[in-house]
């Protein structure tokens, strides 16, 4: 129980310290909007920085292409699957029950990948939500 009373406490102070964070970028974004609509030159150029921003977005993202893995085996499975958001996140799963994992593990690695790699689609401000059953505990 130590062990799980230790990340109750630290994920607690990490929440808080979001919870900080977003309320200063609230107030700071709401100063700033209203800075933006008392000043002409101050929206033209706005304006101009979100269009170029989008310009950068849209010109630097890349096409993706998906190559078959040289052993099909690695991809195939007859018993078991790891399916997560990405890619890579999956292929986490896959090592851990390579070498002998549970379930349970994989899973657990491959959500803790996706929190870090998808974290815009794990919740506010990323983050991840286990449920786990236990059959033996109910």
């Amino acid at each position: 129980m130590g062990i799980l009373s230790c990340l109750s406490g630290v994920l607690g102070r990490f929440f808080g310290f979001l919870d900080e964070c977003y309320s200063r970028l609230c107030s700071l974004f709401s100063n700033f909007f209203d800075q933006l609509s008392t000043s002409k030159p101050k929206r033209y150029l706005f304006a101009v920085f979100v269009i170029v921003l989008i310009l950068i977005l849209a010109l630097t993202q890349r096409h993706h292409t998906v190559t078959p893995s040289e052993t099909p085996s690695d991809e195939c499975y007859g018993k078991a699957a790891v399916i997560a958001d990405a890619g890579t996140c999956s292929e986490i799963g896959r090592d851990i029950l390579k070498n002998k994992g549970s379930a349970v593990d994989a899973a657990i690695a491959a959500l803790l990948c996706v929190s870090v790699v998808n974290f815009h689609s794990m919740g506010i401000g990323g983050g991840v939500v286990f449920t786990i059953y236990s059959a033996s505990t109910g």
